[in-house]
């Protein structure tokens, strides 16, 4: 937890920030400039919590969609920013992932951190646990939450690795001794 604190405590003015910040804000852009509309709200939360000036093109897309909302072009305001509809979209199992996926990845890496392999026996092992606690799933979810979230992990590594390099990290380590895991044969 050290590095996390070593992290906050660097100088926003060095160049290292600029830098981070412009890389950042350049990644979010491509993003929203390859039609993900929910780039143009990370950028503004990006810059608000780091209280530092939008970029152009975030204040014009922001621009151009309250212009429609208030030309009345259309109808809702998510729609004004290209929003997909979530009507029908499942909503109760996409909260459910948003709340328990990254647990279910914490809970198999400590599995493969005890020296467990991947395969069923270790995604029956993580589903019973989360059954047990009040979450049904099975193993097939527990693959899937698993696979999407290392896959997010090493996107959000790679991106972002010549920074922890620099600053001598701050990811918080994996719990060394999980509770149960005992290595599968």
């Amino acid at each position: 937890m050290a590095g996390l604190q070593e992290f906050s405590d660097l100088n926003k003015s060095d160049d290292w920030w600029d830098d981070f910040y412009q890389k950042h804000l350049d990644s979010i852009r491509k993003e929203f400039e390859l039609g993900d509309v929910y780039a143009l709200f990370r950028a503004i939360a990006f810059c608000g919590n780091e209280k530092t000036a939008m970029p152009e093109w975030a204040v014009q897309a922001l621009h151009d969609g309250m212009k429609k909302y208030a030309k009345y072009e259309v109808a809702k305001f998510d729609e004004a920013f290209g929003f997909p509809s979530l009507k029908g979209k499942h909503l109760d199992r996409k909260r459910e992932k948003k709340r328990y996926q990254f647990a279910v990845y914490q809970r198999v890496n400590e599995y493969l951190g005890a020296g467990w392999k991947i395969g069923n026996l270790l995604f029956d092992t993580v589903a019973d646990e989360f059954s047990q606690e009040g979450f049904k799933i099975g193993k097939t979810k527990v693959w899937e939450y698993f696979d999407e979230m290392r896959d997010a992990d090493k996107a959000f590594q790679e991106r972002y690795s010549p920074y922890y390099e620099e600053t001598g990290g701050y990811i918080v380590e994996r719990p060394k001794n999980p509770k149960k895991p005992v290595p599968e044969k």
